[in-house]
């Protein structure tokens, strides 16, 4: 029955990031909260976790420093209080570029380094989607939302079984919110508010 129950969770994963994909995408922004380059460091991050696999340090160095390139860029878009959390993420990256230039990266640290920023990621995309929320912009909100999911989801790929349970239940919450669009702004901001207190709480 657990298995079955993880395979579910699982296939909502796939099928919610399909949707990601093909839902706002015709909507283009200069902010980089609200476009594409928000997934950048996603997708650098993962060529990094390949690369450590496939024994190639020069190659993770290169796409390690464009990920974090990538979220300074990201930053420039994000309030002081989400800031501070990303300069944390950001000193963990710069932990792991050390320890795979000096050939010493541990596995453990790279997983917990890629989580911690992938899920901070997620939590400024969660105040992005409650400012827009709050002004009734409801477009724009469930754009962000969109984008918190896709890093959550992300994250999983590096959450040990210690966390795993709370990012599944925080992906299947932000989900409900983007399958129920015709609740209230006000509501669609309480929700969201509750999700950046979990969040905040396990950071």
């Amino acid at each position: 029955m657990k298995l079955l129950a993880y395979l579910g969770i699982i296939c909502l994963i796939l099928g919610s990031f399909y949707g990601i994909n093909h839902l706002g995408t015709s909507y283009t922004s200069q902010h980089p909260t609200l476009n594409e380059t928000a997934t950048d460091p996603d997708l650098y991050l993962r060529n990094v976790a390949y690369y450590s696999k496939e024994q190639t340090p020069d190659r993770c160095l290169y796409h390690l420093d464009k990920a974090i390139t990538s979220i300074k860029y990201i930053e420039s878009d994000m309030d002081v209080n989400t800031s501070n959390k990303v300069d944390e993420a950001l000193t963990k990256l710069e932990m792991i570029y050390q320890e795979i230039a000096h050939n010493a990266l541990s596995k453990e640290d790279l997983s917990e380094a890629f989580q911690y920023t992938l899920n901070t990621l997620a939590l400024a995309e969660l105040r992005v989607s409650e400012r827009y929320a709050e002004g009734n912009h409801m477009d724009l909100s469930m754009i962000a939302l969109k984008y918190a999911q896709l890093h959550i989801k992300n994250a999983l790929q590096y959450t040990g079984q210690k966390n795993l349970k709370f990012e599944q239940e925080m992906f299947l919450q932000v989900d409900s919110i983007l399958n129920n669009q015709t609740e209230p702004s006000v509501l669609v901001a309480e929700h969201i508010d509750e999700l950046i207190r979990e969040m905040s709480e396990k950071l």
